[in-house]
């Protein structure tokens, strides 16, 4: 019953990890808008050199906050469009909608212009920074897929030079899959560290006295304290998830320890290793060799980041947050607007007697109606003929058709093209490297080949003949 416990806690703290490391992750979008690449300025640039820069660069149908109007085809005068203008609906879309023209901190203003004038674009942003206007356009930026490969190569060797193959893969698997959710070069060589001390780890396993052993090893608290560091230095957000990987591995430790608990009880004979973990030396052939291929894992990771680094990068342009379909956030989306467009059509023809939750009505039903009269000239007389509003496919076809008739460069014409189920904030494109990401890489690298060089030169811990 105890194991049973110790196996369903352990479980329960690594799934719970997995959720979180792809809820919290940080990854840089592949693409920020289908159609569409993002262009950005700085909050207080003035508007008509921006607009003149597009019209010079020959962008049209640029999607701006200056050409946004209420999202219905029909006249200023009507009800419909007089009660959304007036804000008495209780939907806040249209004020949320602009939130879309900026940048998660308001530090940026952005525009939307169609991929057909992508290079237009960017004749348009040198022609806003000859006007003295920091101006970038967003272009789309791969993946960063060489950083967790790295990682998954170093721990694919780390398991075939372990000798308890089976106990490192799994251990390793958190790690790598940590790897892909917070993607950046500096976390990478730190996890490189952090892989190598689990793969050290293993060689006292279920050994007497293994744990106070492992916390008196320099190389292991080193290699500890510099992962937790470069996390932190990479970023808050980072090195939280890393405490939470921390225990995550806890819980795997647990785990196997457990479910061996429970093999063992099915043999009448269990065998005791004799001898104790400081008699194990945790600096062999083997080990040697990984500690090499860590650091130059690192070097890899080095190479890869100064191809791209940065040396002068605006302090607000490290963390700009661009809105996205594939960010975490609450932006509105095109099933907002069609909500919207249901309420604003339906609010001037529901009768004040009805319940204040009718008549605030933002999230339908499919199968809500309303019904009310109007007046047609028939047969050379004016009748009264009741009209009908239903929440169908119906009306959602038609709230989407809508969209694109509309006579102007709408933002729902862009997210009718990027329909989500949420929309929020991504990393602006591949973020290039800072000075300090390079310096974190260095210092990675200089604390894995100081321990390879001593210990290759003889600074081992005395082992007994015969002992593995």
């Amino acid at each position: 019953m105890k194991d049973l416990k110790k196996i369903v806690i352990s479980v329960l703290v690594i799934l719970s990890s997995l959720f979180l490391f792809c809820t919290l992750r940080s990854i840089p979008a592949a693409k920020l808008w289908d159609g569409y690449s993002v262009v950005y300025v700085p909050a207080g640039s003035d508007t008509a050199v921006v607009q003149e820069a597009f019209e010079s660069a020959g962008c049209n149908d640029v999607i701006s906050l200056e050409n946004q109007f209420v999202p219905i085809s029909a006249s200023a005068e009507t009800p419909e469009v007089s009660l959304a203008l007036s804000g008495l609906e209780s939907s806040s879309y249209l004020e949320r909608r602009l939130l879309y023209f900026f940048d998660k901190n308001h530090e940026y203003r952005l525009y939307y212009v169609p991929v057909l004038y992508v290079r237009k674009a960017e004749a348009a942003v040198k022609f806003m920074n000859s006007r003295n206007i920091t101006a970038a356009v967003n272009v789309s930026a791969a993946y960063p897929f060489l950083v967790p490969i790295v990682c998954l190569i170093f721990a694919g060797i780390l398991v075939w030079f372990s000798d308890r193959r089976i106990l490192c893969a799994f251990s390793l698997c958190i790690p790598v899959f940590f790897s892909f959710t917070q993607p950046f070069y500096s976390a990478a060589a730190a996890l490189c560290l952090f892989m190598y001390g689990i793969f050290l780890s293993l060689k006292v396993w279920k050994r007497n006295n293994a744990l106070p052993y492992l916390f008196r090893n320099r190389l292991l608290i080193a290699f500890s304290a510099v992962s937790v560091l470069c996390m932190f230095l990479t970023g808050i957000k980072c090195g939280m998830m890393f405490l939470l990987l921390t225990a995550s591995q806890c819980a795997v430790f647990f785990l196997m320890s457990a479910v061996s608990e429970v093999c063992d009880r099915r043999y009448s004979f269990r065998p005791v290793k004799i001898i104790p973990a400081r008699m194990i030396s945790l600096s062999t052939e083997k080990s040697l060799f990984c500690l090499l291929v860590c650091s130059g894992a690192i070097a890899a990771l080095f190479l890869f980041a100064i191809m791209n680094v940065r040396i002068v990068r605006p302090s607000s342009e490290k963390s700009l947050q661009l809105p996205s379909p594939y960010g975490t956030g609450n932006l509105p989306t095109i099933h907002d607007f069609v909500n919207w467009r249901w309420e604003t059509l339906t609010y001037p023809y529901i009768s004040l007697n009805e319940s204040g939750s009718d008549r605030k009505k933002t999230n339908p039903k499919e199968g809500d109606s309303v019904s009310f009269m109007q007046y047609a000239q028939k047969d050379g007389k004016i009748q009264e003929i009741e009209k009908s509003i239903v929440y169908d496919r119906n009306f959602i076809d038609d709230s989407l058709k809508s969209v694109e008739n509309l006579a102007y460069p709408a933002i729902e014409k862009m997210l009718g093209k990027n329909s989500s189920a949420s929309a929020g904030y991504v990393i602006s494109g591949m973020q290039a490297p800072t000075v300090l990401n390079v310096l974190i890489l260095i210092l990675s690298f200089c604390i894995a080949l100081f321990f390879y060089i001593a210990q290759k030169q003889g600074r081992r811990i005395a082992v007994p003949r015969g002992v593995k």
